[in-house]
């Protein structure tokens, strides 16, 4: 079993090897997929790209193998921890299904669109195969939730399904209730924990919960024009900061401006900075976790909340490499791609 200290050590450890600043601008300044695929072989890439080669490496398989280095970062810590810090792991990694399910239960419902058949990225990630309880070939072929239930036989998941067949959900109420299922399950094993690994936990899961839910909020009142009941109904079961009463405050705003002024003395102000700017929410969202996870790594390393920030961070830099990739691709300009760039 692995100490506090050890795993401490361990995750300082791999936090050295991320990407800094100076790779970044040295990044956006390469020519081309072989000057970036050059580069990150020469940093903490190499496991995941010693065998390709910069003179016909293309976008797709770049990115694919970027996408790979998490896998290698989870084993190493899964394998690594205790028991009890796996099962907080696996909670993280069932992000990851659940957003599967949501794009290939979408592709079912939008069958008739453009957005069907479009595949999911996990589909092609060994790490996501590797570790999915779902049969993903039973997803991918599926032509009713029925079969989604199949594919999701003796998961978390499958009893939610039958209960949304059995009054014909439609693609949103199953999305919303999925999420709400992922958050709630984990926030229930986070109670399990002891007092020190709780709190730093909840503050990294029950931030994001709030920020959601005020996302929810607000996009409930400006572009679907829910009433509160319907807002309610999809509001995630779980209360960190926001209480009760501060929720039903946000919810009976009579407008969106209402709403946003009484967001703003939440402590989560900040979702809604630079929006007249053309910055949208959901980027402000990912802003602020990321800061978070930064955080909660650099003040709480000895917990599993510690993990859980480190590969958080992780998934942020691949996202980065990612848009590095695509916006040379496309030739976007680097000093706007540089502003999207979190460090």
């Amino acid at each position: 079993m692995s100490s506090n200290s050890a795993v401490a050590a361990k995750v300082r450890a791999m936090y050295g090897n991320c990407l800094t600043n100076t790779d970044f601008d040295n990044l956006l300044s390469s020519t081309g997929m072989g000057g970036i695929c050059g580069y990150l072989k020469e940093r903490s890439y190499s496991d995941v790209l010693a065998d390709v080669s910069e003179n016909d490496v293309h976008r797709g398989m770049l990115e694919l193998r970027i996408i790979c280095k998490l896998e290698s970062e989870y084993n190493r810590l899964y394998k690594f921890v205790d028991a009890h810090q796996q099962v907080i792991l696996d909670y993280w990694f069932m992000r990851r299904e659940v957003n599967y399910l949501k794009h290939n239960i979408r592709n079912l419902f939008n069958r008739e669109s453009e957005l069907a058949h479009m595949p999911d990225p996990e589909e092609f990630s060994a790490f996501f195969q590797n570790h999915t309880s779902l049969d993903t070939q039973m997803c991918r072929n599926a032509d009713s939730i029925e079969d989604f239930i199949a594919a999701c036989k003796g998961t978390i998941y499958e009893r939610f399904l039958k209960r949304a067949a059995a009054v014909s959900s439609d693609y949103f109420s199953i999305a919303m209730g999925l999420d709400a299922l992922y958050y709630d399950a984990y926030w229930r094993e986070c109670s399990k924990l002891c007092a020190h690994e709780r709190t730093a936990l909840e503050r990294l899961i029950g931030s994001e919960i709030d920020m959601l839910n005020i996302i929810w909020i607000y996009r409930g009142k400006k572009y679907f024009k829910f009433s509160d009941e319907m807002i309610y109904t999809y509001l995630l079961p779980v209360n960190y900061r926001l209480t009760e009463n501060t929720i039903k405050q946000l919810v009976s705003a009579k407008t969106v401006e209402e709403m946003v002024a009484a967001a703003g003395n939440t402590g989560y102000k900040r979702l809604f900075r630079r929006l007249s700017d053309g910055f949208y929410i959901e980027e402000n969202l990912r802003r602020d976790m990321y800061k978070l996870a930064k955080s909660v790594f650099r003040t709480s390393p000895d917990t599993v909340a510690g993990l859980v920030a480190y590969l958080d961070l992780k998934d942020f830099e691949i996202l980065n490499i990612v848009r590095v990739i695509e916006g040379i691709r496309y030739g976007l300009n680097k000093e706007v791609l540089k502003k999207h760039i979190r460090i």
